[in-house]
């Protein structure tokens, strides 16, 4: 499994930069990337020598917003 949010943490910046990594979807929101987002940014938050969280997108774009076929997906399937 690809990681969707790459994590790195430069403690003598004190910088933690977040990458969303699913270039080929133009870093579009699906449930794994935001679970896996939260969890980078918890992580970030409970190390003291964090002090700026910076958030990039690997590939040319940052966030595309949702991914569309996942919500069509969840419409798709009902309730």
């Amino acid at each position: 499994m690809t990681t969707q949010v790459r994590s790195q943490i430069d403690a003598g910046t004190g910088v933690a930069r977040l990458t969303l990594n699913r270039p080929e979807r133009r870093n579009a929101l699906n449930r794994a990337l935001v679970e896996e987002l939260k969890d980078s940014l918890s992580r970030a938050e409970s190390d003291e020598s964090v002090r700026v969280i910076a958030l990039a997108g690997a590939g040319p774009d940052f966030c595309a917003g949702a991914d569309l076929r996942e919500l069509q997906e969840a419409v798709e399937a009902g309730p």
